[in-house]
């Protein structure tokens, strides 16, 4: 994905936060018609959603704001000269309860939706980046919520064996560059005060003993399935 594509990418997830939901392709024209541009036109208009925060509106039609190289009220300018901060990637999370969903596609349908959630390709956004959960997160599929060692001494990789892990894999087909950052969202609850995943602090016995997880890229990580989210 060229670094054009991905600040496109990131300029409409910053609309998405924003409350401003910007739907364009070929079916967004200036006259209002959902149908195609004749004879593949690109588009001359991006469709306006609004949702605010108090929720006076939600996905409320607005106005069509031309989609040329007209300057708008709020411009984006992208000056290649200027080096900032190194941007690594964008991505989400494969929680449980998203590969939940997306195990329970048919095959076709999740390939098609694994292409254009990872490959820079065609129509696909190239994810390149997962922030995974080292056990359990918030959206787990089912409870109880789960940590890679509930007991003190059993280290186990199990729960994510069945959906998880077989998705970050066909996501690695999909696009070999992807890097992951290893987030545990909790420690095991042997190792806090409150004995539950849910709230708490570390013991101070075992403050010393919490691994520091590190990002590292995949492919490094695949053959070791003991350690690694893949």
């Amino acid at each position: 994905m060229t670094h054009r594509r991905r600040l496109a990418a990131s300029a409409t997830a910053l609309t998405l936060l924003a409350g401003t939901h910007l739907l364009l392709g070929p079916s967004a024209r200036a006259d209002g018609d959902n149908s195609p541009a004749a004879g593949g036109e690109a588009a001359t208009a991006a469709q306006v959603w609004v949702t605010t925060a108090d929720g006076g509106k939600r996905l409320e039609r607005g106005a069509d704001v031309a989609f040329d190289g007209a300057k708008q009220d709020i411009d984006l300018a992208v000056d290649a000269s200027e080096k900032g901060q190194q941007f690594t990637g964008a991505g989400a999370s494969v929680t449980e309860a998203s590969a939940r969903l997306m195990s329970g596609l048919p095959d076709g349908e999740r390939e098609k939706l694994m292409r254009s959630l990872f490959s820079a390709d065609g129509d696909g956004i190239g994810l390149d980046y997962l922030r995974q959960p080292l056990g359990g997160s918030d959206f787990v599929a089912e409870l109880p919520y789960y940590s890679y060692e509930d007991e003190q001494g059993s280290f186990s990789v199990d729960r994510d064996t069945k959906e998880i892990l077989p998705l970050l894999r066909e996501a690695l087909g999909v696009n070999p560059d992807i890097r992951v950052m290893g987030t545990p969202w909790s420690a095991p609850a042997w190792m806090k005060d409150s004995g539950k995943l849910e709230g708490g602090s570390p013991r101070r016995s075992t403050t010393r003993r919490t691994p520091t997880i590190s990002s590292r890229r995949c492919r490094r990580t695949r053959p070791r399935a003991s350690t690694s989210t893949i």
